[in-house]
């Protein structure tokens, strides 16, 4: 699995408490959510590939979301790899079937292999679009029994992460005592213009593409693929922002207004609004608690970004207030 796609840029704090997750152990199961393309994937397989080699660690990457090449389905220590890519073999839906039956994929490691002593990791990547919304909650269940079954197996610790960018299903697990939630968020400006200039981006465009992109690795990444074109780039966002304001009457068309101005106003727009933005990943409520990867996002109005809520990537904003200065 190849991991320098684009420089990795400023993720070594984070880097440095993940590492640390996976040495200690965590308990109940970690979920990492963000922003869709903050960085979620790249960190923690980075993060695994610091510690893949030792014999001390027990890792497994499962990527939910590959139904067809095993070899991209996962990613880890290699004698955990050897095993698994052998008793998968033929398995259709490779990476989500595994995450689905996660307990009974990994009782075969286990013994075949064995975790006394170990760091053991797992971390599934991409679950709630892998598995489905309404099955998240009863699924970390399902992951924290594992791990507490893994822990009559005599490991040094053990880790259990699955990442999410899917609002909605936050609210299920906050519903639960089950997992715990951390936040990563976008690049903040200075690193996201080392990103930019790493990649050879028009000085002269440097502020415009923070300011549509937010910092978002994968953003930048789809306008380094299409030459820096930004009015290209907006097409698909104009898109889904056409298809909510479809959905709106007059009333909530003005509940939009307020939250471009005003981020955190989404905390009195109406429930159904709310989880309609939340269903297309447009925005996202940040914690309240100390509960995030080397700190919560600052306040930044120009990037969508309030003190409990905030936009995903502030190019919404902009096409919504495109498309409604032309209606």
């Amino acid at each position: 699995m190849c991991l320098l796609i684009t420089p990795f840029i400023d993720r070594e704090y984070e880097m440095k408490w993940v590492l640390e997750w996976f040495k200690k152990g965590f308990y109940p199961i970690m979920v990492v959510y963000g922003p869709e393309g903050c960085g979620k994937t790249r960190l923690l397989l980075e993060s695994i590939n610091r510690v893949r080699e030792s014999s001390e660690y027990f890792v497994l990457y499962i990527n939910a979301l590959e139904e067809r090449d095993p070899s991209r389905a996962f990613y880890g220590s290699d004698s955990v790899l050897d095993i698994i890519l052998n008793i998968t073999k033929g398995l259709s839906g490779v990476g989500a079937e595994v995450a689905r039956a996660l307990s009974y994929w990994f009782k075969k490691l286990v013994t075949r292999i064995g975790v006394r002593g170990k760091h053991v990791v797992i971390v599934v990547d991409d679950v709630v679009k892998a598995i489905g919304l309404d099955y998240i909650d009863v699924y970390c269940k399902k992951l924290l029994d594992l791990m507490e079954e893994l822990y009559s197996y005599n490991p040094e610790s053990v880790t259990v992460v699955v990442t999410t960018s899917e609002g909605l299903s936050r609210e299920r697990l906050l519903k639960h005592r089950w997992a715990t939630e951390y936040l990563l968020w976008n690049l903040g400006r200075e690193e996201a213009r080392a990103l930019l200039e790493s990649l050879g981006a028009p000085s002269e465009k440097l502020d415009e593409i923070i300011l549509y992109t937010g910092g978002n690795p994968r953003a930048i990444i789809e306008l380094w693929r299409l030459s820096w074109d930004i009015r290209v780039w907006t097409r698909k966002y104009i898109e889904i922002a056409r298809t909510i304001l479809s959905k709106l009457g007059d009333n909530e068309i003005s509940y939009i207004e307020e939250i471009i101005s005003d981020p955190d106003k989404m905390s009195s727009i109406p429930s159904s609004l709310y989880r309609l933005l939340l269903e297309y990943n447009i925005v996202i409520e940040l914690p309240i608690r100390d509960l995030r990867i080397a700190g919560k996002p600052e306040q930044d109005r120009e990037l969508g970004i309030g003190e409990y809520y905030a936009f995903q990537l502030p190019v919404y904003m902009h096409v919504f207030k495109e498309l409604l200065a032309t209606n």
